[in-house]
């Protein structure tokens, strides 16, 4: 009888390890069927970002207005493809030099392209009424950490700079749009010296001209590292380094560090709902810049508007951004 019982067990234990491994047979063509799918996802995606951005940046697909020259890829420093803008100016002459403005895309530091979203379209529309303009693409933090991208775009501004004559571009009269982290690099180019600062510099060409902006309207700006921007940490990737001193790459990336008394004007637009840069930013540099006694400094934000506020609420942002830059610049006539 024992025997018939041990035999009894046997069978039942085996019977459940044979399950146990079909199960597992089973389960692991499954689990590998899952990753290759994921994969093949992760693929599709990027090959789609892939495309998107081609076709963005395709230009001939790209609608100039009448009456506004567009001059593509014109090289700001030798050395690297990132280092190019694309330049938009007006086709009629000026007696007196225009003034211009520096668009700077964002995309998190780790994404975007000077023709994509409103920057490009954004330099087109400018030179339609008057302005001479620049959309600059800049290293990447997946090429180079920061302050390898502002130390591009103060290269960029300089090369403008030093080619005012060839563009008619007035030099005392540049400012700079960006969102995100477009807007971020701008708020740094408006509030730092303009003088070239090998520390930060490096190797950048133009040394002897200025980065600085005379006028900035920012969008969704990140300006102080040392509080959190409230969404997907792109922060920690653009501020990635030694542990032992992240505290002065945190005070180095904020543009709330660099606030005076004389910073130029400033437009600072936010949407009250933004998740991925949270209100409180604009709030910190805007009390900032007020407490140093800056003037002309204003802080619009748009109710119940998240990260994409400019572009979502463009009837009021752009009529704003149109307004502010011709106060703080002006625009000169065709005839002047």
């Amino acid at each position: 009888m024992k025997y018939i019982y041990v035999c009894i067990l046997l069978i039942l234990f085996g019977s459940l390890f044979l399950n146990e491994a079909i199960s597992q047979e089973t389960k692991a063509p499954a689990a590998k069927s899952k990753m290759q799918r994921q994969k093949q996802s992760g693929d599709q995606d990027a090959k789609a970002k892939q495309q998107d951005l081609a076709a963005a940046t395709d230009l001939s697909k790209i609608k100039v207005p009448a009456g506004v020259k567009l001059i593509p890829d014109l090289i700001y420093r030798e050395g690297n493809p990132m280092w190019k803008v694309d330049l938009a100016m007006p086709e009629a002459k000026s007696n007196a030099p225009r003034p211009g403005i520096v668009f700077i895309h964002g995309g998190g530091w780790q994404f975007g392209d000077k023709r994509t979203g409103y920057f490009l379209n954004g330099a087109l529309e400018y030179a339609k009424q008057g302005y001479v303009c620049i959309s600059v693409n800049y290293r990447l933090i997946g090429e180079a950490p920061f302050p390898a991208c502002l130390q591009d775009v103060r290269n960029a501004v300089r090369w403008f700079r030093a080619n005012a004559n060839e563009y008619n571009l007035d030099p005392n009269r540049i400012g700079g749009y960006g969102n995100s982290a477009g807007a971020h690099l701008v708020a740094l180019l408006a509030l730092m010296d303009g003088k070239f600062d090998p520390d930060i510099d490096g190797e950048a060409t133009y040394k002897e001209y200025s980065s600085a902006l005379q006028a900035a309207c920012t969008s969704a700006t990140p300006t102080d590292f040392a509080r959190p921007l409230s969404g997907g940490g792109a922060e920690f990737a653009l501020l990635t380094g030694p542990a032992e001193s992240l505290d002065a790459r945190v005070k180095a990336a904020s543009p709330v560090t660099y606030v005076r008394a004389d910073a130029p004007p400033y437009l600072l637009i936010h949407g009250s709902k933004d998740t991925i840069v949270d209100i409180k930013q604009a709030y910190s540099l805007n009390d900032a810049l007020v407490k140093a006694g800056a003037q002309n400094i204003i802080l619009m934000i748009i109710q119940d508007q998240g990260h994409g506020v400019f572009q979502n609420k463009s009837i009021i942002t752009h009529a704003a951004m149109e307004a502010f830059f011709a106060d703080a610049l002006g625009v000169a006539s065709d005839n002047e």
